[in-house]
């Protein structure tokens, strides 16, 4: 923790705009996708990465798949820095030679 604060305090003096760390979260093994996590200076966002491909999804937070495996939707609140959607994500995957995932639904609410 200690290592950690020193070198928050280097990144808010010096490199505020350059911070990047990327986490492993896990996977949806049965539809090939790697979930990453992507963490900023004043936000997060999570990856959905194909594993033949590599093609990548933006999501605004941890996604959750639907029982069938045929939709993924995540959630987001604001808390209070602008930049941070408000708002809920649906994604249809279409299980076609690329599998791809397609954004249904994006309600941002202002």
């Amino acid at each position: 923790m200690e290592t950690f604060c020193k070198i928050h305090r280097h990144f808010i003096k010096y490199r505020q705009f350059r911070f990047r760390q990327y986490n492993y979260v896990g996977q949806f093994d049965k539809i090939g996708f790697y979930i990453v996590e992507g963490g900023f200076w004043e936000h997060s966002e999570y990856y959905l990465i194909e594993k033949r491909t590599g093609s990548q999804t933006i999501t605004w937070s941890s996604p959750i798949i639907s029982p069938a495996e045929k939709f993924i939707a995540n959630l987001s609140m604001t808390y209070g820095l602008e930049g941070v959607p408000n708002g809920i994500q649906v994604w249809r995957i279409d299980r076609n030679q690329e599998n791809e995932v397609e954004a249904m639904y994006h309600f941002l609410n202002h």
